[in-house]
């Protein structure tokens, strides 16, 4: 058999599941149903489910091109844990041998949920001799003389797989062949444990637990309903479900020294194996909340592996999980930091529990194989899965297996350390959903949905050992996790550092919310990202570094440290991140995870209704670490300090000279700044009126935002008149400075300014970062508007930054 059959149980990802639980109607005559289920998935092949009274269900799958056909048979088990493990294996040993007496060898396979055989090179004419040689085996009882060599084989086998029983407890979720360590084996030899393997026999081979999958061409499909139809099976009466048992968690040593560091094995049984699929394909994603959650801690955890069983009776979750690290803590730790990362585990499926299901995308996992006989199998299996009446979550189990390291020179009593992992999981689950800020607008039948959550404290801290690194690694991760459901660009501004992200609604969208919270997950991956690559940092660095000429880095670089002391990216930080040329990728997500565990503030455009917003918060939060704090203020959030006013030279090459001024205010003003800005640029402007034919170009604008907002004007003369044009300049601010704005000249700046706000709001992100920024910052003049002035221009704040050649 292909090696991808063995994979079946725990590599397909279950396999689809909406058939319910079978029932039984006994009929004396079998009948050719209609198909019960008839799947056609994104482009695989055609899934068809019959079912007859007293005949195994029947799964067809036609397409063409496979170099033959295969029936595989799918036996689910009876009864559960060890015993399962035991009795399947002997039954498939069983099986085996009977079929090779009859001239039919079939790749036998077993584990504790099912048996399973698989043919190959089916003919249609040969599937009644298939089908009547697998009743034969199954039916035939189990005769007190009976050969049982293979049998006993298939027990020696078994020795090899015992386990500690907290682990053997987690290997019945999903059928993995594992014995407890005081499970005993039976010996066939001996003629009263035949009798054991025949009870076994009648109570696996049932009606409801057998189904067939065929997958091959029309010639085959077709004639696989008639000859199952005149093949007669005694199959016995199932008897009652399995209890699925309760949670359980325990710490245990790796006594194989297989393993250096800890290892958390986790699973869950599910009364549903649609969603136990679903929340596996969520939960899979890179980044995932989880993933991210996990990578948080200390040391940061990655997954191993990650999988969904699909059972007769519900499905099985499970996962594993160990540091990317050794520890270097004490041993308490090691356990509380796997308490920590199974608490987070168990919060996540949970989460992706109650998600809307895919229904098609999981469905499309059966017919999706490239292998025929992978294919046959998952059909078959497909055919006996079912949902146990129930909650969607039944039980969750972990496991902590303590590797070399882990144990070295520690003394362990496993029954202590298990007592308080299952503490520390119960009072890690109890935390509390972190708080987001947001703000909302409903712009109801807008074309797409608007998200940007940012950190508006990101820049607070900085200084100018670290200046521009926020705004450098948000560019690089919106890079890094560029995508096609949604536009994504880093959010770059005094007001903060975030992901601006918007999309439409788009096809498998079930609705506004699934909307909302589509773009909310991919804003927050990229937001919290926890790795960045660095070519993402090297075309970040490279296009920032594109956007300024080098001339303008040195003069900002000289406006900033003489505006703002100590902390340039609180001008520009655009200007201070281009020049971050020490910077790394690990830098980058250091910087991140310390982005992430701030202030974290949303601004929503919702385009159909409020509750959009609520969808949408609730992803964000899932994205944020379990230990995080919504302050309202800025932690180490500097006040600036005062400015350094004076004239700066630089040499430049050219005929130009060119005069920057940055006046900045003493207070959030930024209104108050912009209303100066527009008052003096502009034809007919302050500016030009001052300068008259002297200037090749001027200009002015507001820069800053509300933490250093500042007045920046911008003037290229002929080198020849540069002292002349200075002059001139000082003149007009000193004149600003003791007049302030005339009446004209205060109604031309506000018309100008209630123009341009006019005009940027056609674009939803000025919207967007309207609402995100501090009411504060948009404050209205008023009567004090002369004296703010007077204060910004004051002669000993002003900088001047004087380019010459």
């Amino acid at each position: 058999m292909a090696t991808g059959s063995k994979k079946f149980v725990r590599r397909m990802l279950a396999i689809a599941m909406i058939a319910g639980s079978p029932s039984c109607t006994p009929l004396d005559q079998p009948r050719t149903s209609e198909p019960l289920a008839t799947t056609d998935v994104r482009g695989s092949a055609r899934i068809d489910v019959r079912r007859m009274a007293a005949r195994p269900h029947l799964a067809l799958v036609t397409r063409d091109g496979d170099p033959s056909a295969s029936v595989a048979v799918a036996i689910r088990s009876a009864g559960g844990a060890t015993t399962a493990t035991v009795a399947n294996a002997a039954l498939a040993a069983l099986v085996r041998g009977r079929l090779q007496l009859r001239g039919h060898p079939a790749t036998v396979e077993s584990d504790a949920a099912s048996i399973r055989l698989l043919f190959e090179s089916e003919r249609a004419a040969k599937l009644e001799d298939t089908f009547a040689a697998v009743a034969t085996a199954m039916a035939m009882p189990v005769a007190p003389r009976e050969d049982l060599t293979q049998v006993d084989a298939a027990m020696a086998e078994l020795r090899s797989l015992r386990a500690h029983s907290h682990m053997a407890l987690l290997d019945r979720c999903d059928g993995r062949r594992s014995l407890a360590s005081h499970a005993p084996l039976p010996d066939f030899s001996d003629l009263a444990r035949a009798a054991d393997l025949e009870g076994w026999r009648r109570a696996t081979f049932v009606t409801g637990a057998v189904a067939i999958g065929i997958v091959g061409p029309e010639s085959v499909t077709r004639t696989a309903v008639d000859a199952l139809a005149r093949t007669a099976f005694a199959l016995g009466v199932p008897g009652p479900q399995a209890e699925f048992g309760s949670d359980s968690h325990g710490v245990v040593r790796d006594t194989g020294e297989t393993s250096r560091t800890a290892r958390l094995e986790l699973a869950w049984r599910l009364a549903d194996p649609t969603r136990a699929t679903a929340s596996v394909l969520a939960l899979q994603r890179r980044p995932s909340p989880l993933s991210s959650k996990l990578a948080q801690l200390d040391p940061p955890h990655r997954i191993v592996s990650l999988h969904a069983t699909a059972l007769g009776d519900g499905g099985c979750v499970r996962l594993s999980i160990e540091p990317e690290t050794p520890s270097s803590k004490e041993l308490r730790h090691v356990v509380t930091t796997a308490a920590r990362a199974a608490a987070i585990a168990n919060t996540e499926l949970a989460h992706e529990l109650g998600a809307r299901i895919d229904q098609d995308l999981v469905l499309g996992l059966v017919g999706a194989n490239s292998d025929g006989r992978d294919t046959a199998i998952l059909a078959a299996w497909w055919a006996l899965a079912g949902t146990r009446a129930g909650a969607l979550r039944t039980t969750f189990s972990s496991v902590l297996v303590l590797g070399a390291e882990d144990r070295a020179g520690a003394v362990i009593d496993e029954s202590e350390l298990s007592r308080e992992f299952e503490v520390v999981i119960a009072r890690e689950s109890q935390r509390r959903t972190p708080v987001v800020e947001a703000r909302l607008s409903v712009e109801a039948g807008q074309g797409q949905f608007w998200l940007l959550i940012a950190n508006p404290c990101a820049l607070a801290s900085e200084t100018e050992w670290d200046a521009g690194h926020a705004a450098l690694a948000m560019i690089a991760a919106v890079d890094t996790d560029r995508g096609d459901d949604a536009t994504l660009e880093a959010w770059i501004d005094p007001a903060g550092i975030g992901v601006l992200a918007h999309a439409p609604q788009r096809v498998g969208d079930a609705d506004g919310l699934a909307l909302a919270e589509r773009v909310a997950g991919i804003a927050a991956a990229a937001y919290r990202g926890s790795f960045i690559a660095e070519l993402s940092l090297t075309r970040a660095r490279t296009r920032l570094v594109n956007t300024f000429d080098a001339r303008d880095l040195k003069s900002a670089a000289l406006l900033a440290d003489h505006l703002v002391p100590n902390h340039p990216s609180w001008l520009m930080p655009l200007a201070a991140a281009a020049q971050s040329f020490t910077f790394s990728a690990t830098d980058a997500e250091r910087k991140l995870r310390e982005l992430g565990t701030g202030k974290v503030r949303v601004a929503i455009l919702a385009n159909q209704s409020s509750a959009q917003a609520d969808a949408a918060v609730a992803q964000v939060a899932r994205w944020l670490p379990v230990d995080h704090t919504s302050s309202t203020e800025c932690e180490n959030s500097a006040r600036p300090e005062t400015p350094q006013g004076g004239e700066y030279f630089q040499r430049t090459r050219g005929p130009d000279a060119r005069i920057l001024v940055g006046a900045r205010a003493d207070s959030p003003d930024v209104h108050g700044v912009e209303i100066l800005a527009a008052a003096l640029t502009g034809e007919g402007g302050i500016l030009a009126r001052a300068l008259g034919k002297l200037a090749l170009s001027a200009s002015a604008m507001a820069v800053g935002g509300a933490r250093a907002a500042t007045l920046l004007v911008d003037v290229r003369v002929v080198a020849e008149e540069r002292a002349e044009a200075l002059t001139k300049i000082k003149e007009m601010l000193r004149e600003l400075r003791r007049d302030g704005l005339q009446g004209a000249e205060l109604l031309r700046a506000e018309k100008i300014l209630s123009a341009r706000a006019h005009e940027r709001r056609h674009d939803p992100r000025t919207r967007l970062a309207e609402l995100f920024r501090d009411a504060a910052s948009r404050a209205p003049s008023d009567a004090s508007l002369t004296n703010r002035m007077a204060l910004t221009l004051a002669e000993d704040r002003l900088v001047f930054v004087i380019e010459s050649p």
